[in-house]
């Protein structure tokens, strides 16, 4: 009982902020992109899991006949920011292209986060439901406060919009490359063998969930700031 009451809240959060960003514009056209966006989350899992399960199998057969000696933090290394990471990213950050690409309604750079944190959210909230096999309550409710994929599909967005907005490529690429280093760390931070070097590495986790948390009090700002605007207030 008490895992379900966890699972309920972990994914309560993300499902409120998907339900309020598609309300914040009543714009149809904005609306279809939002319902396209929830769409594409939903699939993200899918993709995700043919692409890192792919990318796994490679390795497996790489270190069976080519690295046999590779070392074990180096393994988990490549395995956190490429496996897992990169390929999660990537997957959210061409789906919102999609989304964004895919019609001829005017985004605004607050509609283009939306449709980022959209995805991520969703994405989110499938991953989470899978953490819960085998995860204990406290871990649950740590990512129900934290929303980690939420913060990083806003740090891409955003980043991805100003980059939109200003007509550099650059800082569409920026974007990208800035979440899948968060999250790579992120991964790479919950590896065990890190704690064998020494265990200061064990505060890296728990820095990084605040960060996390910073940056969900910032994205929930940044919206009511916009709503704030729209309502020239």
């Amino acid at each position: 009982m008490i895992l379900l009451i966890a699972i309920v809240l972990s994914i309560f959060p993300s499902v409120i902020l998907i339900s309020k960003l598609k309300k914040r514009n009543d714009d149809i056209d904005y609306k279809k992109s939002c319902n396209a966006a929830i769409g594409k989350g939903a699939l993200s899992a899918l993709w995700i899991s043919l692409i890192s399960g792919g990318l796994f199998l490679i390795g497996v057969v790489l270190k069976l006949f080519v690295f046999q000696n590779i070392p074990t933090l180096l393994d988990r290394a490549i395995y956190k920011f490429l496996d897992l990471a990169l390929v999660e990213e990537v997957v959210k950050f061409m789906l919102a292209k999609s989304v964004i690409s895919k019609t001829q309604y005017k985004h605004s750079t607050a509609d283009i986060v939306s449709y980022f944190v959209i995805i991520g959210a969703m994405f989110g909230i499938l991953e989470t439901a899978l953490y819960a096999i085998g995860e204990s309550p406290g871990v649950l409710f740590a990512r129900a406060i934290t929303i980690p994929h939420v913060g990083y599909a806003f740090i891409m967005g955003l980043i991805y919009a100003k980059g939109c907005e200003k007509g550099k490529k650059s800082y569409m690429a920026a974007g990208l490359i800035v979440a899948w280093l968060i999250h790579g760390l992120y991964d790479f931070s919950l590896t065990p063998e890190l704690y064998d070097i020494s265990e200061s590495w064990m505060y890296l986790p728990f820095a990084l969930a605040v960060f996390d948390f910073i940056v969900l009090i910032l994205t929930i700002r940044y919206f009511y700031k916009d709503r704030k605007k729209r309502r020239g207030l």
